[in-house]
């Protein structure tokens, strides 16, 4: 008797442990569930600001049969099985279909910013490392402007949203991100152009001299002479140049 009550006690364990492992799994995906579609609806909510931001006509194309039947399916479950609706087929579909919802919203949203930023691409190649010379001031004034250009476009409209009007509109959430990221372009354009008017202004050899330093051959020290050096010197610019082997 006493060994059928320990099996009877260990029985009622087992069916309350087992009872315990069902309600976490049951919370576990119905927590996965509310978070793929809190996610899709928030950043489908944020590409509406989006549109706004960058003066865009045009929309994302929803799936919006997909939706609605993955929806309707994990309905008619809830009305039949209830809570254990969160552990079935229907359930994890609709999980499927807001990340898919959300991963295209994604493409589509970064699609658009990157492409406000396409018409400085040849500014922003200027500024590539050991490609500008000139005076400090409109040199460090370019490098800046197009690091953050760079920085800027890398980010994810919607999830780096907060970033994005911190850095490019200085936190006022209602500022036009189309006209505050031309003005850095022309900003840096400006920069670029100084610099240009600068060099411009040198005298020939040196010039020539900083042409071919910044080609992929770079500037021979055969050809560095003490004349060179000392124009380059009166240029301001004798500081910008450095040796490496090849």
């Amino acid at each position: 008797m006493k060994l059928y009550d320990q099996a009877v006690d260990l029985q009622l364990k087992l069916e309350a442990a087992q009872s315990a492992d069902s309600g976490i799994e049951l919370v576990t995906k119905a927590d996965h569930l509310v978070e793929a579609l809190d996610n899709a609806t928030g950043y489908l909510t944020g590409l509406l600001r989006l549109r706004s931001r960058l003066s865009l006509t045009e929309a994302l194309t929803i799936d919006a049969k997909a939706s609605a039947a993955a929806v309707s399916a994990f309905r008619a479950g809830l009305s039949r099985y209830g809570p254990k609706a969160f552990q079935q087929q229907p359930a994890t579909k609709l999980i499927e279909v807001a990340r898919d919802q959300r991963t295209r919203a994604a493409r589509w949203a970064g699609a658009r910013w990157r492409s406000i930023f396409e018409g400085y691409q040849q500014l922003l190649e200027q500024t590539q490392p050991g490609r500008l010379f000139g005076g400090t001031r409109q040199r460090f004034a370019a490098e800046r402007i197009a690091t953050k250009l760079l920085m800027l476009q890398r980010q994810d409209p919607i999830a780096d949203e907060d970033k994005i009007i911190a850095e490019l509109c200085d936190g006022d959430s209602s500022a036009s991100w189309l006209e505050r990221v031309k003005s850095l372009g022309d900003d840096l354009a400006r920069a670029l152009q100084s610099l240009e008017d600068e060099r411009a202004s040198l005298a020939s050899e040196v010039q020539e001299a900083l042409e071919l330093a910044t080609s992929e051959d770079g500037l021979p020290l055969t050809e560095v002479t003490a004349s060179l050096l000392d124009a380059l010197h009166a240029a301001g610019v004798d500081g910008d140049l450095v040796v490496r082997r090849r």
